[in-house]
């Protein structure tokens, strides 16, 4: 039932009693003064607070209604405590409602300030581990810029290095190639020096043969000379050949007398640059 049917009710079967003893008792059956403060956006809240002070109000207009002379009956004094205590549960769940609203925003509130204090705390922590990393990957990179710089001076060097080493081997190369053609030319003037040697060397050795054979014969034709001294003219040719070989050693020793003679004039004549043709 609602309250509108309720007052339609109470208005047609309103019984005939003194009107001072119906308002008094009207008053003392009647809740006390109710005040809700709700706090938020909350329809449900809104709604009951209305409709208790809508039946607040058709309270006090049914104890208006009846006279001072007039009386309640039974069935409508159960009514009206019904109501009254119809009014003062629900009073008591608003206020139990508007208490657990208010805790509930205080908790949630707290929840809030707590979680924007977190993700602050979250993206300070953040933007430290990012700052960190940005910092440990700018060190590296300054590193790789030094180290690279480093290798790069270094790889100039050798390339330098390496330069130069090219052009003094390929200097050197002309250098021995030309001190193998001056050998060469050197040696095929030593050869023909020795050759040479060798000839003039052969015919001395036979010219000093005839001399010795000549010298013989003379010692032999002289038949008044003394026994003594027939050794000696023997033994001269002998003695004389080996004179004569002392004075002209065989090709060999001939060979490498001249070679070691004529060794440095080729090494002078190398040394300024000349040839020896």
């Amino acid at each position: 039932m609602s309250v509108s049917h309720l007052f339609s009710f109470l208005v047609l079967f309103q019984p005939v009693l003194p009107h001072r003893a119906a308002r008094q008792r009207v008053q003392r059956l009647s809740p006390p003064p109710f005040r809700l403060h709700v706090q938020g956006d909350v329809p449900q809240l809104k709604e009951i607070c209305s409709s208790l002070a809508t039946s607040k109000e058709l309270v006090k207009a049914l104890v208006g209604i009846w006279g001072p002379d007039d009386g309640l009956n039974p069935s409508t004094a159960s009514l009206l405590s019904a109501l009254c205590a119809e009014l003062d549960l629900a009073c008591t769940h608003v206020r139990h409602l508007a208490t657990e609203d208010r805790r509930h925003g205080d908790e949630t509130a707290r929840m809030r300030a707590q979680l924007v204090e977190e993700a602050r705390e979250w993206r300070s922590r953040q933007r430290e581990k990012v700052a960190a990393m940005v910092r440990v990957a700018a060190a590296e990179l300054d590193g790789e810029q030094r180290s690279r710089r480093r290798a790069e001076r270094v790889n100039a060097k050798l390339g330098k290095a390496l330069a130069d080493a090219e052009r003094e081997l390929a200097a050197s190369r002309r250098e021995l190639e030309r001190e193998r053609r001056s050998r060469e030319r050197l040696e095929k003037v030593c050869d023909k020096l020795v050759r040479g040697g060798l000839a003039c060397g052969v015919d001395d050795v036979r010219g000093g043969e005839e001399e010795v054979r000549r010298e013989a014969q003379r010692g032999a034709g002289g038949a008044g000379e003394r026994e003594g001294d027939a050794v000696p003219r023997r033994r001269a040719p002998q003695a004389f050949r080996c004179a004569a070989t002392k004075a002209f050693p065989p090709a060999a020793p001939l060979t490498a007398t001249l070679s070691s003679r004529s060794r440095p004039q080729c090494c002078h004549l190398r040394r300024h640059g000349g040839t020896a043709d």
